[in-house]
């Protein structure tokens, strides 16, 4: 007879804990996906590491959901800065000017935006321009 009272009781048991932890794995995956839902790039011109033999005229990124309060620039392979405009913004695409005929090398593109969850994201991304015929240029 007290091995009956113990037995419902433990199957009890193990659906609530059954419950419970299919309850905790759903938190922690939703959790999860939220810390995960910071901007982030998902198309850019030039692509980061992409060598050009020419300068564009422009550096664009296109983020996965509106940003606010960007600050880009571009930094030459003199050090020199070579975007001495404000950041044009058309909805989740960030665009800023270069200025013609830079030298060749490494440019490098620095940004800082705001999420749409509040955090500041800031990140680098690179493009070379190396003419063609130029002894200097990478070979891909």
């Amino acid at each position: 007879m007290s091995s009956k009272k113990f037995a419902l009781p433990a199957r009890g048991l193990r659906s609530v804990l059954t419950v419970a932890a299919t309850a905790l794995t759903g938190l922690l995956v939703l959790s999860t996906g939220v810390a995960d839902a910071h901007a982030h790039i998902t198309h850019a011109e030039p692509a980061d590491g992409e060598v050009l033999p020419v300068e564009p005229p422009q550096v664009s990124m296109t983020f996965n959901e509106k940003v606010d309060d960007p600050d880009v620039s571009v930094t030459g392979p003199d050090g020199g800065t070579w975007s001495p405009d404000d950041v044009h913004v058309d909805g989740r695409t960030l665009s800023i000017d270069l200025v013609p005929q830079g030298p060749a090398g490494v440019y490098t593109t620095h940004f800082t935006v705001t999420s749409k969850d509040g955090h500041r994201i800031e990140g680098q991304r690179t493009f070379t321009v190396a003419p063609v015929g130029d002894p200097a240029a990478p070979q891909q």
